[in-house]
This record gives C-alpha cells, structure tokens and sequence, in this order.
C-alpha cells in the first residue's frame, strides 16, 4: 500500500473519530439523556415582571450559563387574569401568584398546592409628589389603583382604612396591571397606586412619586407571592 493511500486512510479515520466523539459527548447520541430531551416538553413557570417573581428569571439565567439539558420554560405575563388563566388552562403546570389568589382558587375547588415563599412585605402605596395626601385619611373620596381584587396590595389597603376608621367604601379601588401604574400616576388618572417592586419605586426614582406608606408599616411580614402547582 502507497503511503498516500495510509495518509488518506488516516485522515478518514481520525475525521470518523472526531464525529463519533463530538456525537457522544455534545449531541448525547448514544446516551439515553438525550433520546429523553427530545421526547419531554419544557416545563413551563408563569411568572410577572415583579420583584416578587424575581426567582423565576433569575433560575432561568443560572440554567442558560449551565451545561446539559433543562425542561425549565419562565413564561412572563404582564397581568394577573392572564397568569391565572394560563395556569387553569394547564399551559403552565406551574406559576408564581398571589397568595390570597391561590387561598380563592383553593376554596373554588381548584386543586392547587403552594410549594414556596415568595418573599414578605415588599410593596408600598405610592402617591404624586405634588398631592395634598398625606394621610389614610386624604384618600377619601380617591382612586386607587390595585393589580386585582385577590390581590395583598387590596387587603393591605383594606386593613389601613380599617386602621384609620374608613372601610373601601370611602375609596375608589380600580383594576391595573403593575406595569401600567407608573404612568397612571405620572398623569394623574389616579390618586394612589399600589404594587409590587419595581414599579412604586420606579415612579419615586424618576421624581413624581412619593411614599405614602410601606407594607411592613401596616402589616409586618406580610406574605406577598407563593409559587403554586
């Protein structure tokens, strides 16, 4: 045999090598983990852009810069009925939500179970800066904006006008998505918002929101979001 035919027959094999390796330990063809990547689907986690959440992006995060395989999917909504919906339709198995909504869905025969803690006290009522409301008490008569009627920011409210002898009545309490409270303030259309972070503080960093009051000043260690099944 010529020394070009070795040559040839060396390279042929070395490149056979190569591709069965690369196959092996990248593509997991002869491994039984990656026949399973392909046969399961992601698992998908609904989750808000709130600071609540802030576990469910930041899992995702660590899993992009980890190598091997993930089923994990973080699905963001931008309001709280969406979330829901998603979640009783089965499209996310999984989702971060408020807690009193959960306890509802619980009581409505929804076989939900919460898994974990978000975090405590973590939101704020914030009001304009140039408002005449400094008090529980100014905000008779006012529009408030909440994220949903199962929502802690609701039942906090609740327990401060309850605190300053006032009951919701007194209030004008208004359905919003956190994302679009900011703005709502900035121009007025109400007179109070109250959500997670980063939205209140948002509204006080760019110089026309100011604090009314903080969570753990009406209710300390108020449990805000939960991660449920």
């Amino acid at each position: 045999m010529s020394m070009r035919k070795v040559l040839i027959l060396i390279a042929v094999a070395w490149l056979i090598a190569i591709t069965l390796v690369h196959a092996w330990l990248n593509l997991h063809v002869f491994d039984s983990r990656g026949a399973a990547t392909t046969d399961h689907k992601k698992f998908r986690i609904g989750f808000l852009p709130v600071t609540c959440h802030l576990t469910c992006p930041v899992t995702d995060f660590i899993n992009k810069q980890m190598t091997g395989d993930s089923f994990f999917e973080p699905v963001r909504f931008n309001g709280w009925p969406e979330l829901k919906e998603a979640y009783l339709s089965g499209y996310t198995p999984a989702t971060f939500i408020l807690a009193p909504m959960a306890m509802a869905l619980r009581e409505q025969g929804v076989p939900i179970k919460i898994v974990y803690l978000g975090h405590r006290d973590g939101s704020a009522v914030m009001v304009h800066k140039d408002s005449q409301i400094y008090r529980m008490e100014d905000l008779r008569g006012k529009k408030i904006a909440v994220p949903n009627r199962f929502s802690n920011q609701r039942l906090l409210i609740f327990r401060a006008l309850k605190n300053a002898g006032m009951t919701l009545q007194d209030v004008d309490l208004v359905e919003m998505p956190p994302p679009d409270m900011p703005a709502a303030l900035y121009a007025q259309a109400v007179d109070a918002i109250s959500s997670g972070e980063p939205f209140m503080g948002q509204t006080e960093l760019d110089g026309y929101g100011r604090v009314l009051w903080l969570t753990k000043d009406v209710w300390p260690n108020f449990i805000s979001c939960v991660l449920a099944v």
